[in-house]
């Protein structure tokens, strides 16, 4: 998720919760002043707003748990990719869970910026990499590429939790596969 869209997703929960307040207080006046229509009025907008504020709250609370490369890690994740020789892989992610989308789409951001021939794919599977936030598919688990091991090693360095496991789609001198797993 993007800054502006949770800057968005804030400013709209602040002014649901704001329209809670005003509403209620309004729902107060028109009852002291025994008006019965527009006290039900504000009754229901409070309701309303309260059910908005709730939803967009809870929204938020969720995407502030989603996980996501730090300013330090992007950027040190950055310069190692430059220093490493690019060999081309496929980033996925579990199709249909939001926030390992939104992670691989993060990752391969930085991975294409640091010039790399990355590709995007959502897979078709529930997937879960115990301890690890990526799994690095190769042809042989146990005796990996340098250009792998290195990769692991990178991604360690700056805090994702990496695993390298068995692709039957591995080229022998590279990564078939970077999988961004579920989140525990």
């Amino acid at each position: 998720m993007k800054t502006s869209e949770q800057r968005l997703l804030k400013t709209g929960a602040l002014v649901a919760d704001l329209a809670v307040i005003a509403t209620a207080l309004g729902g107060t006046v028109a009852a002291a002043m025994d008006v019965k229509v527009s006290a039900l009025q504000f009754g229901i907008a409070c309701v309303t707003f309260a059910v908005v504020a709730l939803i967009l709250n809870r929204r938020a609370v969720a995407l502030a748990g989603w996980r996501r490369l730090d300013t330090v890690q992007r950027s040190t994740l950055f310069a190692d990719l430059c220093q490493l020789p690019p060999f081309p892989a496929l980033i996925c992610a579990p199709r249909g869970d939001e926030e390992a989308e939104a992670y691989a789409r993060h990752v391969l951001a930085v991975f294409r910026e640091a010039g790399w021939a990355v590709q995007f794919r959502l897979a078709d599977t529930d997937r879960t990499v115990d301890n690890a936030d990526v799994l690095l598919g190769v042809r042989n688990p146990l005796d990996p590429p340098t250009g792998v091991v290195a990769l692991s090693q990178t991604l360690q360095r700056v805090g994702v939790r990496a695993a390298t496991g068995m692709s039957g789609w591995a080229t022998p001198d590279g990564v078939d596969v970077v999988f961004i797993s579920r989140r525990d």
